[in-house]
């Protein structure tokens, strides 16, 4: 089984989303550290402790996200304002 470390000083980057219902499985997400890879939730939320577990698959970094990020995650995609996260993560709007 793989091991999902807690972001630290990294940058996701979030595609807008003009939909009125969606979740962060929903979202297309990338990878700042290694060029832009996308992310995948490899997890449904509800059966791994409130948290999603996330690959880039670019690089293959594991990382979990909480519920708190995840909602910045989603309010960026909405309004596009850039947000910081969890460890001096941020995240922003793909431009």
């Amino acid at each position: 089984m793989a091991h999902f470390d807690c972001l630290s000083k990294e940058i996701i980057f979030v595609e807008k989303n003009e939909e009125s219902s969606f979740t962060l499985k929903d979202l297309k997400m990338f990878h700042g550290a290694c060029g832009g890879g996308e992310i995948t939730i490899v997890n449904d939320k509800a059966n791994d402790a409130d948290r999603w577990n996330c690959t880039c698959l670019r690089c293959r970094r594991n990382f979990f996200l909480w519920p708190s990020v995840a909602a910045s995650i989603s309010l960026t995609a909405i309004d596009g304002k850039d947000r910081d996260i969890h460890h001096d993560s941020k995240v922003s709007l793909k431009k």
